[in-house]
Formats: C-alpha cells, structure tokens, sequence
C-alpha cells in the first residue's frame, strides 16, 4: 500500500510533515508547464497583449481550482518558472533586431 503523500486525488496531495496540509500533486504542476511551454512556443510572432489575454482564464482557471491548496510555495514557483523562462525569450525573439533590442531594453528602465 502507498502512504497517503505518495497518493493523488482530483490533482491533489498532502503534505509529509506532522500537521497534513493539502498541496497541489507534482502530476498536475507537471501538466500545467508543459501546456504553458506549448502555449509560449505558439506565441511567436503574435502580440503579447493579446497572447497574454488568452492565457489568463487557463491560469485563473488552474488557480481558482487549486486555491484550497494550504501550500503556496508552488504557486510562487510556478509564477518564478512562468517570467523567467517564458516571457523573456519570447520578446526577446520578437525584437529581432539588435537595435529593437537596444532601444526596448532601455524602456524598460535597463541601462
């Protein structure tokens, strides 16, 4: 028989430690990267506003689910995951040029 932590219920877990705290199960955290990663890779050459509106009801979506989840600690990864490997190659292939580059990069507030 498996230990409770080790089981998954409607993309649920709990926790290891003394006091069992539902968390969100690695599987569906796992499933949600790859449809972001699929959904990133589609948004070349698209327009970021719109591609960020279409994104919103599946994130909102996957969170209002998992909001009973006592543990933020992966919902503060996912948003670290989501910036800082998505969002930035993705401008980044849209400004082709390096002067595109040069001058967005200097809106944005870097020297």
């Amino acid at each position: 028989m498996a230990r409770p932590w080790e089981r998954k219920f409607l993309g649920y877990s709990v926790t290891t430690h003394r006091e069992t705290k539902l968390k969100v199960s690695p599987e569906s955290i796992r499933r949600l990267k790859n449809r972001l990663r699929q959904e990133f890779r589609r948004a070349r050459g698209r327009n970021i506003g719109r591609f960020a509106g279409e994104l919103t009801p599946l994130i909102r979506g996957w969170v209002a689910y998992y909001r009973l989840s006592d543990v933020r600690i992966s919902f503060e990864d996912l948003d670290q995951w989501g910036y800082a490997g998505n969002s930035v190659p993705t401008f980044w292939r849209q400004w082709k040029r390096p002067g595109t580059r040069f001058k967005k990069l200097m809106q944005y507030g870097l020297g």
